[in-house]
């Protein structure tokens, strides 16, 4: 049997998870305290393998590094200094 993420989540959030839709919140009451849950979105890592999960992480890397470099170059040209003889 395959291990889930709400395998690790106390019984109370891992109830109102399963029954909630992407983007939606419930306030429970959980020992004795006021809790919000929201389900972000559903994540099947059974159809997840390591090379997609490879591939994901390089794009996500990829994307970072080309917003840092094009940030850098921004600030390059902002404080260039052109000087004419």
């Amino acid at each position: 049997m395959s291990k889930h993420f709400s395998d690790e989540l106390p019984e109370a959030i891992a109830a109102v998870l399963e029954n909630l839709d992407p983007n939606e919140a419930k306030i429970i009451i959980d020992d004795e305290k006021l809790k919000l849950v929201i389900l972000c979105e559903r994540n099947y890592q059974e159809t997840s393998t390591i090379k997609t999960i490879e591939n994901d992480k390089n794009a996500l890397q990829n994307t970072r590094l080309k917003y840092l470099a094009r940030s850098l170059l921004e600030t390059l040209k902002d404080n260039a200094r052109i000087v004419i003889k």
